[in-house]
């Protein structure tokens, strides 16, 4: 089976910035910065991400940067019989941590084409990227994602 690689057309970007001083996304706060809330029609993968770091003092700070998903989704198990209530509060995942992120590092993570499926958000999830800066640091980021159905079978 060949493997699949998207055109550039059939790849969504998304993008957010930090002004100096300013973290990224925080799993448990919703009105954090690099939050990707997903379309709730579409499944996602993840293609890449692309990040820079500036400082605007002479700190040099590192920090890990994490890829996280922000799951609104309760498992079959943890759904109360009676209405189909949660029993628990949503649950989220740790997919991936870059360690020592920061001022003189980019990001350039690319997913491979035999890795999708592992990299793969269903509809209504979050994307989210949590790194605190260490230091007086603006950054950047951009996202690429592509639809699923996109992808052949």
């Amino acid at each position: 089976m060949a493997i699949w690689v998207p055109h550039p057309s059939e790849i969504r970007p998304l993008y957010d910035a930090g002004a100096s001083g300013e973290s990224m996304g925080l799993v448990t706060d919703s009105d954090s910065k690099a939050r990707f809330w997903l379309d709730i029609e579409v499944c996602y993968t993840l293609i890449y991400i692309r990040g820079t770091f500036e400082s605007v003092s002479s700190d040099t700070g590192t920090a890990d940067f994490v890829i996280k998903v922000d799951s609104h989704r309760m498992p079959p198990s943890m759904v109360d019989d009676v209405g189909e209530e949660p029993l628990t509060s949503p649950y989220d995942f740790t997919l991936y941590t870059l360690p020592d992120v920061g001022i003189d590092n980019q990001i350039a993570f690319r997913a491979l084409p035999d890795e999708y499926p592992f990299w793969t958000f269903r509809k209504g999830d979050v994307c989210v990227f949590e790194w605190t800066n260490p230091d007086d640091q603006r950054w950047a980021l951009e996202v690429g994602l592509c639809d699923t159905s996109r992808m052949p079978v």
